[in-house]
Formats: C-alpha cells, structure tokens, sequence
C-alpha cells in the first residue's frame, strides 16, 4: 500500500513538473534596412533582428541597450561591412508604438545603435545609427579618428518571423524544482521508517 501511494505521489510530481514547465516564447523578426543618400541613391543594406516577447503589448518603450530586444544588426556598403550585437554596441535604443500585438510591425518602429569603438584602430570605420519615427532615420558612417566616411538615410521595410525560441521561465524552473524536490523528499521519508519486524 505504501509503495502504491509513494509510486502515486511521484507520477503527480512528475505531472505538476512536466505542466508547469511549458517554456515561454520569444520570436526572431527580421527587418530589412535600406541606406540612402541625401539624393535617395541606394548606398548599402542590412538586416536588424529584434527578439521580441510574446506578450502582447501596445507599446515597447525606450530601451539602453544592450537588452534583451535587441539581437544584432548586420549592415553592407559596398565592400565595408558592420556587425553589430549587444557585446560591441556602446550605446543605443529601440522605440515603438504598436510595435508588437500578436503580429510583428514595423510601421512605428524607431532605432539608435552606435558600435563601440573599443579596441578599433585609428581610422577604422564604425556605423551609428540616429532615430527618426515611422521606420526611418538617418545613418552616419565615422572613422575612429573623428572623420566622417559617409552619411543618410536608413528606411526598415516590412518585418518577417526569422525563427522562434523556446525559453523556459524561472518560474517554471522554480516549479519543477519543487516537484522533483517533493518526490525525493516522500522517497527519503519512505526509506527512514524503521522495517516492521514478523512476530
């Protein structure tokens, strides 16, 4: 009977561990950035990957990067490239009104990203990015030593689901802690009863 209970209370906690586990959601969304030049020429293109909750909300405010919104920011102009992620940005922001509510968009969506110049050799380029409103803004190109290489316009095109990231929260660690914890405990409580001895 007690091996049937102890075998009962263990299947229970598996359950509660196993239901209260269900992971939380983050989607990948890619953004596709335009540059441009004060006549409208194209001059490079990119692409932002924001991780974005699946949380319904109105309204992502400002942010200091890093953060955990921001995922990386990949930039071509002819033959200079720039790769920007949370380990080499110096500081920045994202802002968006209606920026995700259910489906991503990118109608509101405004960006400020500036690449450190830490440990970039004199006269490397670096790319910072300002913020405008309604997917635009203006880009400017520097070297380390002050200079100015290039500068215009960034537009972010129409957004498109990049992959989905399962994460479990720490409450669900927390949940299946707590249940694993219990079946060990009903098993040590089980084993330290002293053995009925037969008369």
């Amino acid at each position: 009977m007690l091996r049937y209970k102890f075998l009962m209370a263990a299947v229970l906690g598996l359950v509660v561990a196993s239901v209260s586990a269900v992971p939380a959601k983050a989607i990948l969304v890619d953004y596709k950035i335009s540059f441009s030049d004060a006549s409208g020429s194209s001059t490079g293109s990119g692409i932002l990957v924001l991780d974005l909750p699946t949380v319904k909300t109105a309204f992502i405010p400002w942010t200091n990067l890093p953060n955990s919104i921001f995922s990386n920011l990949n930039a071509t102009f002819g033959t200079l490239h720039f790769e920007l992620t949370n380990s080499n940005i110096a500081y920045g922001g994202i802002a968006g009104a209606h920026l995700w509510t259910g489906e991503p968009d990118s109608s509101h969506l405004s960006i400020a990203v500036t690449q450190s110049q830490n440990g970039l050799a004199s006269g490397t380029p670096y790319l910072a990015l300002y913020n405008g409103w309604d997917n635009n803004g203006s880009f400017q190109i520097k070297r380390v030593d002050g200079s100015d290489l290039s500068n215009g316009r960034y537009a972010l095109d129409a957004p498109s689901l990049h992959a989905i990231a399962a994460v479990p929260e720490p409450s669900a660690w927390a949940m299946m802690i707590l249940g694993f914890a219990g079946v060990g405990f009903m098993a040590y409580r089980r084993k330290s009863k002293p053995a009925l001895l037969a008369v």
